[in-house]
């Protein structure tokens, strides 16, 4: 029977998409980079959550960067906030933050 949970696209395959409370860009405070910074709280114990940016052969409207998890023993912490710099894997149109039942589109 497959799975009924939601598979990443990204650049982790055996990752599966989690749910975000919240996502933001930020401006490092030197300027000229931007992050994007994430949090949330997964459902289960044992959930290493990454920002996982999709892989493309060039450069998408928006680049989707998806919030996944894989399973790692001894993560006992549910909560998680994660940045990455943003610079290299912004769209032409700006960026999608894409979690298991929601997504949220950033434009440049």
């Amino acid at each position: 029977m497959p799975s009924l949970e939601a598979r990443s696209h990204a650049s982790i395959p055996n990752g599966r998409l989690v749910d975000f409370d919240e996502a933001v860009l930020k401006e490092s405070p030197m300027g000229g980079t931007r992050f994007l910074r994430v949090r949330g709280e997964t459902e289960h114990d044992g959930l290493n959550v990454k920002l996982a940016p999709r892989i493309y052969s060039g450069v998408p409207d928006y680049w989707v960067i998806e919030v996944i998890a894989v399973p790692s023993r001894g993560v006992t912490e549910r909560a998680f906030e994660l940045s990455i710099p943003v610079m290299a894997v912004t769209g032409r149109c700006g960026i999608i933050v894409r979690g298991a039942s929601r997504e949220q589109q950033f434009s440049n």
